[in-house]
């Protein structure tokens, strides 16, 4: 009896780990389509589809008071005009690809969140700083994340239990802040 319930876990866990594959590549393959498409979009400045805001925090680089030099971009790709789609249509009102890239005295800081259908599907982050850098990305599916990996130049791994979730809620705070502008 004990050998078939380690056998049916054994198998579980297979057929789960073969299912997060899965849905890593269907993401990765989206994430590129989409890259490629914007990237697209930034070298040839006719319509392609997409549109581009962009919202700077201290665009003059004036210097913060115990921080120095200062400087955040958040770019939200997006297909349409939020004010123009008929939710009943069934289109999601979302944004597509939100960049976020910040700029200090002490470190760089870029930040990628992806949606597919108005839900975050991707988190991708690249911290750099004089003592080191390091390099996270989220995969999620449904609202809860389904594969993390976190890599630090120094060999440690350490990362907050409450990171997934927290990305998560940045993610849909971007799009709510994208379509408070409309």
């Amino acid at each position: 009896m004990r050998a078939i319930t380690t056998i049916i876990l054994f198998l579980a866990l297979q057929i789960g780990l073969i299912a997060q594959t899965e849905q890593r590549e269907r993401v990765d393959v989206y994430v590129m389509s989409v890259d490629s498409i914007l990237e697209t979009c930034q070298e040839v400045p006719t319509y392609c589809g997409y549109y581009l805001n962009e919202l700077h925090i201290n665009k003059n680089g004036e210097q913060w008071r115990a921080v120095g030099q200062y400087h955040k971009t958040v770019k939200f790709w997006y297909t349409d005009d939020p004010g123009q789609i008929d939710e009943e249509e069934g289109k999601p009102v979302s944004v597509l690809k939100v960049v976020e890239v910040t700029v200090e005295s002490t470190y760089y800081d870029v930040e990628y969140f992806f949606f597919d259908n108005g839900e975050l599907v991707y988190y991708s982050k690249h911290f750099e700083a004089s003592d080191g850098s390091e390099d996270t990305e989220v995969y999620f599916d449904g609202g809860r994340d389904v594969y993390l990996q976190h890599e630090k130049s120094d060999g440690s791994d350490n990362i907050s239990p409450d990171f997934a979730k927290n990305c998560l809620k940045e993610g849909l705070g971007y799009q709510k802040l994208f379509l408070t502008c409309f």
